[in-house]
C-alpha cells in the first residue's frame, strides 16, 4: 500500500501484479478503501485501474468491474469532478472493458466466465443510461468504434441515450416529419476525438494496400 501511495504508472503496476500468489480479493478491498475514502486526485485511481484492466489481469476482471462501477467512484468522476474533467477518465475504463470483450463478442464465443462479465458490463451501461445519459451521448462514437457491429444489444444501449432535458417526439404521431423538428438543426455535442480514429483507420488501410502492392 505504501508503494501505491508514493508511485504511479507502469512501475506501480509492476510491483502490484508480480507473482502468481497475488490475493485478488484482498487487493480489491485495499484499492477500494484507498481510493473511495481518500483525497487522492482522480487520475491516480483511474490510472491504476487502467493498468489493471482485464486484458492485462484477467483474473482480476470481476473485481475490476466492481471497482470501476462502484457508486462512489462513478459519482466522483461523473458528478463531483468539476468541468467534466472526470469524464475522459471513466471513458478510458469503459473502453478497457469493451476491448476485453471484443474478441469474444466478434466470434460469438462466450464461455460462462465471459458471459458473466458481459452481463455485468450491460448492467453498468444500463445504470449510465438511466443516471448519466449525457455521458453516453458525448462518447458514443468512441464506444461504438470499439464494440463489434454484431453486438446489437450493447450498441443500442449506448445509441438510445439522449439528454435528460430533451423531450423526444412521439414516433407514432401522424404525418411526423423528422426534418421539420426544431432540434434537427442543432449539431450534437461530441467530446470523443472521432476524427483521430478515422485518420488512424485510413492510415491502416493505406499500409495494407501498400503491402498488397509490394
Amino acid at each position: 500500500v505504501s508503494t501505491l501511495c508514493k508511485h504511479s504508472g507502469e512501475h506501480l503496476v509492476g510491483v502490484a501484479c508480480q507473482g502468481e500468489g497475488w490475493a485478488w480479493h484482498s487487493q480489491r478491498v485495499v484499492l477500494a478503501k484507498l481510493f473511495f475514502f481518500s483525497s487522492f486526485d482522480n487520475h491516480l485511481p483511474s490510472n491504476v485501474y487502467h493498468h489493471l484492466k482485464p486484458t492485462v489481469a484477467p483474473g482480476f476482471a470481476y473485481s475490476w468491474l466492481e471497482l470501476v462501477s462502484h457508486r462512489i467512484f462513478v459519482q466522483r468522476l461523473l458528478v463531483q469532478t468539476p468541468q467534466q474533467k472526470g469524464w475522459p477518465l471513466f471513458q478510458v475504463l469503459l473502453i478497457d472493458a469493451f476491448t476485453f470483450l471484443t474478441p469474444f463478442l466478434r466470434n460469438a464465443d462466450l464461455a460462462k466466465p465471459v458471459q458473466l462479465f458481459y452481463k455485468g458490463t450491460l448492467r453498468v451501461l444500463l445504470v449510465l443510461l438511466h443516471d448519466f445519459p449525457e455521458f453516453l451521448c458525448e462518447y458514443h462514437f468512441a464506444f461504438c468504434d470499439v464494440i463489434p457491429p454484431n453486438c446489437i444489444q450493447m450498441r443500442n444501449l449506448i445509441l438510445s441515450a439522449f439528454p435528460r432535458n430533451m423531450r423526444l417526439p412521439d414516433p407514432f404521431t401522424p404525418n411526423l416529419k423528422v426534418e421539420t423538428l426544431p432540434d434537427i438543426s442543432h449539431a450534437p455535442s461530441v467530446i470523443a476525438t472521432y476524427l483521430d480514429n478515422i485518420s488512424r483507420n485510413i492510415k491502416s488501410v493505406g499500409v495494407l494496400l501498400h503491402m498488397t502492392v509490394m
